[in-house]
């Protein structure tokens, strides 16, 4: 049993991009170095001082009791989801070959190609609900 050559071509397509956006660098600050030695002079008067844990408390001071009960909602269940939902994506060619390919090639199944997706999408809404519940 063989996928077709368009479902293959999707395949290498997507193996593809997740190939070139894994290996894509990320854009973040870089570190500044520090010193052990204390500064003095004016380089030390010129930095602002900044505690983020003071900034983050003025923050949610400022912030109504249904605003922040929307902030911890959102945090506690929203980040769940989308990594599941991106592991599933990101996850899906590998699914495909060990779930669906290697199966047939050792006639482990008999199910045709176009109720499987069906099926995974059915274990991701198992797993969804279940992400969710927490």
């Amino acid at each position: 049993m063989s996928l077709p050559k368009a479902a293959l071509k999707g395949l290498a397509a997507v193996g593809v991009w997740m190939a070139v956006t894994a290996s894509a660098p990320v854009f973040a600050a870089s570190p500044q170095e520090t010193s052990s030695q204390p500064e003095t002079g004016a380089r030390a008067t010129s930095k602002p001082s900044f505690d983020p844990v003071a900034a983050t408390d003025a923050y949610l001071a400022k912030l109504t009791p249904e605003q922040r009960a929307r902030s911890d909602a959102y945090f506690e269940g929203g980040y769940r989801l989308q990594y599941l939902l991106v592991t599933t994506v990101l996850s899906f060619p590998l699914t495909v070959y060990s779930g669906f390919i290697r199966e047939h090639k050792y006639r482990l199944a008999t199910q045709s190609f176009g109720p499987w997706p069906g099926d995974q999408a059915k274990g991701l809404l198992v797993g969804a609900s279940c992400a969710g519940s927490r």
